[in-house]
């Protein structure tokens, strides 16, 4: 069974959906926002254990399964500004500690040996700091 995780980044949808479809089966994303005010909108309620939240975006499995499920950490695109990342985490945090936050930048992919925006690469590293 996938590990439900949500992800929060507004790039490109064709990459995220590439993205999503390779982390499975060990991950499935069941909430996606694309920018930071529904992020703070939705996210930290669904995290909260709010299971009427659905995604704005469309993207997920929530947005169309009959069982909605409370993700256990959220991945973080690399193009999101940081200053929106500790804030989307910040929000989260206070009111579920427990949730894991992932986000690989450009600079990992780099010291990955990766240039540009390589998918296999990505979701290698979203596996191994999910896992860690």
């Amino acid at each position: 069974m996938a590990i439900p995780i949500a992800s929060f980044g507004g790039g490109d949808s064709a990459v995220g959906g590439l993205i999503n479809a390779k982390l499975l089966p060990e991950y499935e994303i069941v909430h996606a926002s694309t920018g930071l005010a529904s992020a703070l909108a939705e996210l930290p309620a669904l995290a909260s254990g709010d299971l009427s939240i659905t995604p704005s975006s469309g993207f997920g499995t929530n947005a169309d399964s009959g069982e909605k499920k409370v993700p256990t950490a959220i991945i973080i695109g690399g193009t999101v500004p940081p200053a929106e990342a500790e804030q989307l985490k910040a929000a989260v945090s206070a009111v579920a500690p427990a949730i894991k936050f992932v986000q690989v930048t450009k600079e990992d992919i780099i010291a990955a040996g990766g240039a540009g925006p390589d998918v296999d690469l990505i979701v290698k590293l979203f596996k191994e700091k999910l896992a860690a």
